[in-house]
Formats: structure tokens, sequence, C-alpha cells
């Protein structure tokens, strides 16, 4: 039977802890309670055959922990500054796919349309996000919809900080999922033809 991943917005207690450990066990950052309970907060938990295996959240609380987490202490006045008016930001935020469901390219997918509906939707203005994965950096680097924002090095590791605005999110997420969708064919393309010389 084939299944089809459902994005839904989580709310209750116990979904949120789901989601806090999943998180943690993926990326190895936590996630503090009371910024999954914030109101101004939404979480989204991607789920296929009723287990979570993916998700993100969207905040629109001015105190972004994309700053927290990828900004030394003596940058981030200077970047709240740079970015003017804090309530026109959504930062997205806490984003993972189970490992053993990353190469797996319609889940990955549909991951990705999942965020970009969910921002269409909910998402303010200005988009603000990061990472300390510099594979990451470079997947978000592939569009110029996303528009480097801050480089720096937090607890021993690089740290890349981006701005986007929410109108052109569609066209940045393909531009993002067509690169994504051409490594795993380069991917493919490579083991098909190690495969085939060892065979001969």
């Amino acid at each position: 039977m084939f299944y089809l991943p459902r994005l839904k917005q989580i709310q209750t207690p116990a979904q949120l802890q789901a989601y806090s450990t999943e998180y943690e066990a993926c990326s190895g950052l936590p996630i503090p309670a009371d910024y999954l309970q914030a109101a101004k907060n939404r979480v989204f938990g991607l789920f296929y055959q009723g287990e979570l295996i993916g998700g993100f959240v969207l905040g629109s609380q001015t105190d972004f922990r994309t700053i927290q987490f990828f900004a030394a202490a003596e940058h981030q006045a200077a970047l709240y500054d740079e970015m003017g008016s804090l309530d026109q930001y959504t930062e997205i935020t806490c984003f993972f796919i189970k490992k053993q469901f990353r190469t797996n390219t319609f889940l990955n997918f549909s991951t990705w349309l999942g965020m970009t509906y969910a921002i269409r939707r909910y998402g303010k203005k200005q988009l603000l996000f990061g990472t300390n994965s510099p594979s990451l950096a470079r997947l978000y680097s592939q569009t110029h919809r996303s528009v480097p924002f801050h480089e720096d090095r937090v607890k021993g590791k690089p740290t890349f900080i981006f701005r986007g605005e929410r109108h052109h999110s569609v066209l940045g997420m393909l531009a993002i999922m067509r690169h994504k969708l051409q490594r795993v064919w380069t991917v493919n393309r490579l083991g098909s033809k190690r495969r085939s010389a060892a065979m001969s």
C-alpha cells in the first residue's frame, strides 16, 4: 500500500516533547520547551505511517533563536540593528529529517514542499534562517533568493545566517530541490557505474 506523508501543525505537550526529542537526536541541539510552546511560534511535523519523520518551526518572536545560536554574542546586537523592523520577520528553525528518510526523494521533497506551503500561508514579509552545517549552507546558497547575512564561528563551529523574502520562497525552494535532485541523480549514476565496473 502506498502511504502519503502528512504535514500538520502540532500543539499538544506530548507532540511537542516528541518533536524536541527527535530534533535533538538529529541535530544535537536542544529546544527549550518555552520556545516550542510560544504563542507566536508554529511547530510543523511531517508524519509518515504515523511516525514523526521531520519538521520545522516558523518563529515570529523578536528574540530570534537563529541569532542566538548562529551568531557570537558580541555580534548579536549589531545584527538586530541591521535587520531593522523585527516584527516583519519569520525565522525558520529546528528543521530536521530523520537520517533513515533523507535519501528517500519523495519524503525529502514532501518536507520541503510542506515548508514552502507553511511559509506562504503563515510567514511574514522577511525570512531568517541559519545553520552550522557547511553542506546546508552551500545548499541554501544555490539560489540567489537566499541572501547571506552573517558568517561566524560559535563553539568552534562555522555558522551561517541567511535572509530572504517570503514572496520569493517558492522559487527559492524549487531551486534548492532542483539542486538536491541533481545530487541524487549524480550519486545514483556514479553508483551504477561502479556496480557495472565491478561486474565486468
